[in-house]
């Protein structure tokens, strides 16, 4: 569109703030988050879920077949629960046993979740992107994907929330043992280089 308008001999692309964003905050967040020892948690020791989308969590019956699947993965499973989700749980006959279900984290902890977490099976938008910077396997429990790129690159699994086999499918998914940095790599530094060229 920019080349469109005549704008792409004066237009870069240093990559996603995102990024830089990520790793900064994650700094932080290692160094001042207790989550994994309140939960009595190990790296790579459980999978993340987070589920808020009404087409998801509104519908009693696709909320119980996403959290029966969920249990058959054998792994355990930490849950921050979005209110508008926990509204519904209690229409639910149980939750799977391996599926931990605690209070909604802040953005540090929530993150520090996500970097200690073995993969991250998710509804939201974001945190498609934010398991791919931390190279985490995705399961994105859609039918679409604001971040295509994850999905091209083999890290995001889109799997609709109404599928039967979504824990075999699950564990058939492996991500390649190499990731391309689509998203860039040193943003921030390539952006204040652009800005500093501009008379």
């Amino acid at each position: 569109n920019l080349i469109h308008e005549g704008l792409g001999e004066v237009t870069s692309f240093p990559g996603d703030i995102m990024v830089d964003t990520m790793n900064n905050n994650l700094r932080i967040a290692l160094q001042k988050s207790s989550v994994l020892t309140d939960l009595k948690l190990q790296d790579n020791g459980f999978s993340l879920l987070t589920l808020h989308r009404d087409y998801n969590v509104d519908n009693p019956a696709i909320l119980n077949n996403l959290l029966n699947q969920l249990g058959q993965l054998g792994v355990d499973i930490i849950f921050p629960v979005h209110p508008r989700t926990r509204k519904m749980l209690g229409s639910l006959p149980g939750i799977p046993g391996n599926i931990v279900v605690t209070e909604p984290v802040g953005y540090l902890d929530f993150i520090t979740l996500e970097n200690a977490s073995t993969r991250i099976i998710t509804d939201s938008g974001g945190i498609q992107k934010e398991a791919y910077i931390l190279k985490k396997p995705c399961i994105t429990l859609r039918t679409e994907t604001e971040w295509v790129e994850t999905v091209e690159e083999k890290w995001n699994l889109l799997i609709s929330p109404t599928d039967m086999e979504i824990a075999s499918k699950i564990n058939a998914f492996v991500t390649p043992e190499k990731q391309n940095p689509v998203f860039g790599e040193n943003v921030t530094d390539k952006m204040i280089a652009i800005i500093n060229t501009i008379n």
